[in-house]
């Protein structure tokens, strides 16, 4: 392996990335751990961290499939690290989304937004509309569990924006109802905290 051009490399790792999105698909977890192991083995030989980073979104994935939630974390963060203060960070957002993504399965909840907003960064700085979308929709869901709805609403409303602008209605529809379901959640939490006020206040 340490002997092919990087070229083929390449070319090894898109078509890994392609059989592990199979195998995940018709649910045959072992195959896509042992096919994605494979895959960052040749990207890392490759010694690309771009590369690395594109390998490591199937494994991580697949490392979910089977409970190993510690463990598709860990392989994100390092495929992340790789990335910190890099200027061609387009192709990766998506490893940067997914890595946020994963520290909230694990409870790090404050990790999850520190992640998720480098990747909104990166998706302005690169004009992607697409990912940005997804980005605000995650870091709305982490926002939320961390009690910050006001932000979560905010972030939500972003997306929704955004994926009404591309034509995803059917995304625009999932969000616009959780969207609903936020402000409800906000304004009925509302009252009761301002009768607490008049209460003390007598």
């Amino acid at each position: 392996m340490l002997g092919l051009p990087t070229t083929e490399h390449r070319a090894i790792v898109e078509l890994g990335v392609l059989v592990t999105g199979f195998l995940s698909y018709r649910n045959r977890p072992d195959e896509t751990l042992g096919v994605a192991q494979r895959t960052l083995q040749v990207a890392q030989a490759a010694d690309e961290p771009r590369l690395v980073s594109a390998a490591s979104f199937p494994l991580s994935s697949a490392l979910h499939m089977m409970g190993r939630t510690a463990a598709a974390t860990e392989t994100l963060y390092r495929a992340s690290g790789l990335l910190r203060g890099r200027d061609d960070l387009e192709p990766d957002i998506r490893v940067l989304r997914q890595h946020g993504l994963s520290l909230m399965h694990t409870g790090r909840f404050e990790e999850g937004v520190e992640v998720l907003t480098r990747a909104l960064t990166a998706c302005r700085e690169q004009g992607n509309r697409f990912e940005e979308a997804h980005v605000l929709r995650g870091l709305s869901i982490v926002l939320e569990l961390l009690g910050r709805t006001g932000e979560a609403a905010d972030a939500l409303t972003g997306a929704l924006k955004l994926y009404k602008a591309l034509g995803l209605d059917s995304e625009a529809d999932a969000v616009r109802k959780r969207l609903g379901k936020l402000r409800r959640s906000a304004q009925s939490a509302a009252p009761t905290s301002g009768r607490r006020r008049t209460s003390a206040r007598r």
